[in-house]
């Protein structure tokens, strides 16, 4: 409902926000009795799977020609599959060395899982700035397009007057 109210756009950069909370809540989970940090981390993770992923598919059928659509949802999903296979090769080998230095890094005892939830947050707080760009962008392009749409309509109004003028002289 959030969406539909506001934008597509607006509703995707919530579900960022909320992912980014998550990674905060992994980060305070740094001994066994804290295992309950694992009931707000999974709901507003999901929480914001729910809003990235419908918004997403939403955002393309909004800017992507019907004929299209499903190209353009494969694309998408081949893209996340692809760096979703990478992420976890890369960060397999990341919670290794931490795991292989007895869980140390730096001389600071730190669980695996915390250091990832960073990097992750680091990526999501990125992509936020990547979707703000983008949003500056596209308003941008329309506010040019909207003008010369509008700059065309005066000259085509213009040209209509100095016709009609000649046409009484």
């Amino acid at each position: 409902k959030y969406s539909d109210k506001y934008s597509f756009i607006k509703g995707f950069k919530l579900g960022l926000y909320l992912e980014v909370l998550a990674f905060v809540c992994i980060l305070f989970l740094n001994s066994p009795e804290k295992w309950w940090i694992i009931i707000p981390y999974t709901i507003l993770y999901n929480i914001s799977l729910a809003g990235t992923n419908a918004n997403a598919s939403n955002i393309i059928y909004s800017y992507v020609d019907t004929n299209y659509f499903v190209h353009a949802t494969a694309i998408k999903n081949s893209i996340g599959g692809i760096c979703g296979f990478g992420a976890s090769v890369v960060a397999s080998n990341i919670l290794e060395a931490i795991q292989a230095n007895g869980n140390m890094i730096f001389g600071i005892h730190v669980y695996g899982q915390q250091v990832l939830s960073i990097i992750s947050f680091v990526l999501v707080l990125i992509a936020i700035i990547l979707v703000a760009l983008g949003v500056n962008l596209l308003s941008s392009t329309e506010n040019t397009t909207q003008k010369a749409e509008g700059a065309t309509e005066q000259i085509g109004n213009s040209t209509d007057q100095a016709v009609s003028s000649v046409g009484t002289a």
